[in-house]
Order: C-alpha cells, then structure tokens, then sequence
C-alpha cells in the first residue's frame, strides 16, 4: 500500500500548526464487514484464562488489580489491524469543533465515524457507524479522559457497539450516550472493557431488545460504584459471561429486570466483583444456561446468595462457580438441578465462611472431574451429599481438603479415596456412623466403599477407660464414645487372691458400675480379696495342752493350697539355753509327705490336729520355749 509520507513532510516543512501536524488517516479503507468468526472469537474470550489457584492480594491497590485483569484478558481485535493498511491524513476541517484547544489527533473511521482527541483529553465522536477495526486513537488510550458523542453513531456492519471505549483506563466522563443509536444493536461485548478509572455511567438511553452479546461488556470496570441497568430488555441476550467482571467497586446490582431466558453463558458474570454485598437475581430463569464457570469467582464480601428460583438443568460446568466467595454464609441452591453438570472444579473452594451446606438434591451422575470440590472451606462443618455419585468421577483429589467437617452424609456411589484428603482427627476423635461404629479416617474409606450403602459419618470424642490392676497382670486400655457402655475386661490375676471388682477409687469405696453409659476418660483400680485363708495359734502352752490346730480355706477352683511344718520341733531351756531338747510331732491326719499338715485342692475346707511329744519327768527341770515354723503353698 502506498503512503502519503510527502504530504507530511510538506506540513512538517511550512509550519503547519501542531494541533494538525500529528493527523493521520487510512488511505484504503478497510471493508465494512467483519467475518462473523472474528465477532465470535471476541464472545468467546472468556476469563476461563484466570486459574482457580491465582487469586488477587486482598491488600492489592484498585488500580494495579485493574492493570492485572486488563494485561491477563485484553481484547485483541483492534490490535489486530494490519500497519500496512493504515493511511495517513490530514485532518478533515469538520471534524474539529469549536474548541480553543490543541487538537492531539483526528481521523475517520471505516463506517465513517469521525473523531477527534483533543490536547485536555477529550475524544470527540459522532456521525456514521462504529467499525470494529477502529482507527489508530488506539495509540492515544491513555490521554483519553473524557468521550464526547456529538452526533448520532450506528452500530458497526454487524450490529454491534463491541470495544467501543476498550481499555480507555483513564476515561473518566461519557457524555451523550443517547446519541448511539442501540435499538438495532445486537452486540455490546466489551464495549467498556478495562474502563479502570470510570465511575459512573449513564445507560438510561439505551435500547437493548435486540441485544444478543453483553460478554465483558463492563470488565475491568473497577471504579464503578453503581450501574443502573433497569432499563436493559434482555430477553433477546444469548451470552453474559463476564459481564461485570472485575468492578471491583461494585457494592449493589438489581437485575430483577433481566430476562435471560435464552441466555446460554454466564461464567464468569460477577467475577471480581470484590466489595458486592447485594445482588439481585430473582427474575433469573437459567434454563438454557450452560456455563456458570467462574460466576461468583472472588464476591468476596457478599453474605448472602438466594439462588433458589435457579433453573440448572442444562448447566455442564459449575467450576469455581463459587470460588474465593469468603463471606458468604447463607447460599440457597436447593432448586439446582445438576445432572448434566461435568465439572465441579474448585466448586467451592474458599467459601470460608459456609458453616453448613445441604446438596441432598445434587445428582452428580455425569461428573467428571471434582477437583478441590469443597477444599479450603475454613467453616464447613456439616455437608450433605447423599446423591453425589462418583462412578464417572476421573479425578477428585483435594475435594475435602482443609475443611474442618464433622459431619457428612454420603451415599452408595460415592466412592472414597485418600487423596479426597478427609479431615485427619487428633488422638481423641472418631468418626462414628449410624450404626455407631468407630472409624478413623483412613478406616472410614473402606468401611464406606466396602459397605456401599448410604451413610452419615460424624466426629465424636472419644474417652479412654484405663486399668491399673494393682497385679500381676496388664490389661489393655478401652476407647469409646460417649453413650456407649465400657466392656468388662477379663479379671486380672495377683498370687494368692481373688480378684473381686473394679472401683473408681484405689481405695474400693466406690465400685464401677459398668452397665452406665460412658461420659469421659477414667481410670478403674482392682480390687481384691484373699484366694484362701490359714488359722494357726500364735502360741501354745504344753503345761496345758499338747495339742495345736491348724484350720484353713481355699477359695479358688483350680488352685492348690499345702501346708507344711517340720516333724520335729527344738525346745530351748529359757535358764540354760545350751540345754535344747526335740521332741516329734505327730499329726491326726496324715499325708505321704511327712511334712504335709494340709493338702486341699479346689475350693476346699480342712484342719489337722498336731500332737507334740510331752516332757519327761526326767528331763531338765525348767521352762523351755521354740518356734514351729509353717510354710503355705498356693499355686
């Protein structure tokens, strides 16, 4: 294409005043038609780009944050003219108006629009029709502060008002809306996307009944503090993904007025919209809709979301639908329909604030991936999923990841896995069901799998029933929920008694009554009673008698009782201790062993009489003293 570089540098050369010297205009226009291709490449530019794990630093200024989602998901078609096919020219005369300020540079659209950017920057426009393909004041964005519509413009070859003030992030003022003619136009896709620095905006003159694209039509917006869309008819609007993505400033939006009943994309709509705490949607009938990926992504301050009249039958992605929505604690889904629905990525991660969600009425029975489903839910506690099926379900890992439950109910074809990363319990937790058994969170997952019915699982504290026996023997410690009963143990074993019961206090005083439910920890002492008793005279006179009974019980069955003494016992003359006399001793009854006074076995009652020799006459007068020793058996 050939260039009118030497009518510029004539200008250049005679001094031709600056506020025209920087003109530049095509030469060969570009045809006013646009493939429909390019317009949908345009629709389906979704913020799909953004990863559930990026998320913007709450601490992040408005205007950086801003730069953020316009550098990650800028529009490309006005980048996409071809340089050789740029024409300059000298600034037509009428375009300029009556304005005592340098003109920066003008210029004439494809559909004939003319426009003019003066040095305050104010961009005068007005007359033919938006083209897509704009001319160069792409090159001028950032002087751009103000928009001046002076006379009426028509959509572009295609219907649409698509990237109309894309990207002017120093566009603070719109003045004379009314002057586009809207009412045939069927596209406003990103036509104030990356409109960073934009407070308000006047749509009251809009005409919208036959739009069919508002994609990113306020992306980046992240100045607005209100937009009053009361006006729009959108029963006609087939996309809205991304719509008010990234107006940050956004604090409440009333679309009770919206028809989108033939609405098929929402994702993304509300995305980052960080400071809304009040959303209508109550007129909403979603039952075309198809994509709601990202829809609530990063509301980071909205408390409640009535999404009751929701219409999901035909949704197949829910993905971070409600990811980064950290304050929202009241979310009513209860009319979702989500049997069609194949991916529930990130579905709720970082809802911190949710204490308790209800999905009884989620049918999974086409997912496919569930990914972090519910990870990162710093509140949740109680989650019902009866009829969430897995049996499709390629990859779940971290669907529970870091949230503190203690209570889900799960049914038969939802299948358990370790990298679902269920809650660990501390030492004294346990997952109980309601059969009430006790279940660590790894035992859990087989136990559910293997039992394949439905359940409820939830976490209990469990006490410790510790014995001391005070014997010979060790008996393991019990666990148990309360409620429960502790199980007796076997009785434990201490030579030579009888075990008799447990107590509450070392001392005995206070017996365990073990047919009581549990209510904490405890430690219980045995308590014992001797297996056998032996009753011998501590001393015997033989002036008196000879005689001396030995009396004894064995109380144990299967245990042996044997006492024994000497046959023969060693009298020591008290005056004379040198002088020591023996004398026998007999036995009334008598055992093989000589030595035997007592030989029971089992529980038994028995005595002997032992009969010791008498002092002769003869014998050393005096008094004479000795000691019989016993020895007592009981094995």
């Amino acid at each position: 294409m050939k260039r009118k570089t030497l009518i510029v540098m004539i200008l250049v050369g005679l001094s031709i005043p600056a506020n025209i010297s920087y003109a530049v205009e095509n030469e060969v226009l570009f045809e006013d038609t646009i493939a429909s291709e390019v317009l949908d490449e345009i629709q389906e530019d979704q913020l799909k780009d953004i990863e559930s794990s990026v998320e913007i630093d709450t601490e992040l200024g408005l205007e950086e944050a801003s730069e953020e989602v316009k550098e990650s998901d800028e529009p490309t078609v006005s980048e996409s003219v071809d340089e050789e096919e740029v024409q300059e020219d000298s600034i037509d005369g009428a375009n300029i108006q009556n304005r005592e300020v340098d003109v920066v540079a003008s210029g004439k659209n494809t559909g004939g629009m003319n426009w003019v950017l003066y040095a305050d920057g104010v961009l005068e426009i007005g007359g033919g029709s938006w083209a897509l393909r704009n001319t160069n004041w792409d090159n001028y964005r950032a002087q751009i502060s103000t928009v001046r519509i002076i006379d009426t413009i028509n959509p572009d070859s295609t219907g649409g008002f698509a990237l109309l003030f894309n990207n002017l992030s120093n566009l603070i003022n719109i003045e004379g809306l009314e002057k586009l003619n809207t009412k045939d136009c069927i596209s406003f896709s990103s036509m104030f996307y990356g409109c960073s620095s934009l407070y308000f905006i006047d749509l009251s003159s809009f005409n919208t009944e036959k739009a069919l694209y508002m994609n990113k039509m306020f992306t980046g917006c992240s100045s607005l503090e209100k937009i009053n869309v009361e006006s729009f008819d959108t029963k006609n609007v087939t996309n809205m993904s991304d719509m008010f993505s990234g107006c940050y400033k956004l604090r409440e939006l009333d679309l009770s007025n919206f028809n989108v009943e033939k609405v098929t994309d929402m994702s993304g709509m509300f995305g980052y919209c960080l400071n809304l705490e009040d959303i209508n949607l109550s007129s909403f009938n979603t039952k075309n809709v198809t994509d709601m990926y990202f829809m609530f992504a990063h509301c980071r301050t909205l408390e409640k979301l009535d999404l009751s009249n929701f219409d999901t039958s035909n949704v197949i992605d829910m993905s971070n639908m409600f990811f980064y929505t950290w304050s929202i604690t009241e979310l009513d889904v209860s009319s979702f329909d989500v049997r069609k629905v194949l991916k529930f990525d990130a579905f709720m991660e970082q809802a911190k604030s949710i204490k308790e969600l209800d999905l009884s009425n989620f049918i999974t029975e086409s997912c496919t991936t569930a990914i972090g489903t519910f990870k990162d839910m710093d509140s949740l506690e109680v989650l019902h999923i009866p009829q969430w099926s897995t049996v499709k379900t390629t990859n779940t890992k971290n669907f529970f990841n870091n949230s503190p439950l203690k209570k889900i109910s799960i049914g038969e074809n939802f299948k358990m896995t370790s990298y679902m990363s269920l809650r660990n319990l501390s030492s004294d937790e346990v997952w109980v069901d309601v059969d009430k058994e006790e279940l660590s969170t790894e035992s859990l997952i087989d136990y559910h799998n293997d039992d394949s019915k439905s359940n409820t699982y939830h976490v209990e504290k469990q006490y410790t029933l510790t014995f001391d026996t005070n014997g010979d023997t060790e008996i393991s410690k019990q666990k148990s929920i309360a409620g429960k009963t502790w199980s007796i143990p076997e009785a434990p074993e201490k030579n030579g008694f009888i075990f008799d019961y447990w107590s509450i206090d070392q001392e005995g005083n206070t017996p365990y009554d073990f047919t009581k439910p549990v209510t904490s920890s405890l430690t219980l002492y045995g308590q014992y009673s001797p297996a056998y008793i032996v009753s011998i005279p501590a001393s015997i006179n033989l002036n008196e008698t000879n005689q001396l009974q030995v009396y004894a019980e064995n109380y144990q069955e299967g245990k042996s009782l044997i006492i024994s003494t000497d046959e023969k016992i060693a009298l020591v003359n008290t005056g004379d201790p040198t002088y020591i006399i023996e004398k026998e001793i007999t036995k009334e009854k008598k055992y093989a062993d000589a030595t035997r006074v007592l030989e029971m076995n089992g529980v038994e009652k028995s005595k002997n009489t032992l009969f010791i020799q008498s002092l002769e006459d003869e014998e050393h007068a005096g008094t004479y003293e000795g000691t019989l020793n016993f020895t007592v058996e009981f094995y």
